[in-house]
């Protein structure tokens, strides 16, 4: 038995809920492995580097790690951690919510007693990330080579596993012109604008839950 095997039973013996398949086999290929910090502090991911699967928002967290997750004495149960985000919010699957097989993924925020229903499955969590790091990150031609550069390894890596319209829009977005638009008084550069994101988010994710809120924390 391997030791990602072992890992997996303990992990589904503490929260009585397997691993999905899809996140197990990106496991396996390493893309969940991440590198050392240094003396310059946390480590920068290129896209070419394919040993990392970089997702915008989501930082994940090791097998021991999801194991030994900690959760404050206010947190319900039934929540299953995977991820982190820049701001410390705690990406998680909801087993409880399972339908025909597919596990949801809820955004769980530090700062709120709300959680809220971010995809149907982790790929589709991960489809809507790409989507939303597509709404920035260009405000100079550096900028805007990485972002396109990203596109394109996600076209390349998940493509294969996501639905063919998912590839399609993240394919095109690697050689789409950039748009520009007014968010809150700032402005915005990006590969999509965040009106297009929106739309493309429901319908390419028919996720009938999108964003419903539902409580994670104890008032």
């Amino acid at each position: 038995m391997s030791s990602n095997e072992s890992m997996y039973r303990r992990i589904e013996q503490r929260y009585g809920f397997a691993l999905p398949a899809e996140y197990r086999s990106m496991c396996a290929r390493g893309w969940f492995d991440p590198k050392p910090e240094d003396e310059c502090g946390p480590p920068f991911y290129h896209p070419d580097e394919n040993w990392f699967l970089y997702i915008w928002d989501m930082k994940w967290l090791l097998l021991d790690s999801i194991l030994e997750y900690v959760f404050t004495d206010d947190c319900l149960d039934g929540f299953m951690p995977f991820a982190e985000s820049v701001c410390g919010d705690l990406w998680c699957w909801h087993p409880a919510s399972t339908t025909e097989g597919r596990v949801p993924v809820v955004l769980c925020e530090h700062d709120s007693t709300m959680a809220s229903f971010y995809a149907p499955d982790l790929h589709g969590a991960m489809y809507r990330q790409i989507l939303a790091f597509a709404t920035g990150y260009c405000k100079d031609a550096e900028d805007e080579a990485l972002s396109r550069a990203h596109m394109r390894r996600w076209a390349r890596d998940l493509g294969p596993v996501f639905p063919d319209a998912w590839r399609t829009t993240i394919t095109q977005l690697a050689t789409r012109p950039v748009q520009a638009w007014e968010s809150r008084s700032f402005d915005r550069r990006g590969l999509l604008s965040a009106e297009e994101c929106r739309i493309i988010e429901q319908r390419d994710l028919a996720f009938s839950r999108l964003d419903e809120e539902f409580p994670w924390r104890r008032e």
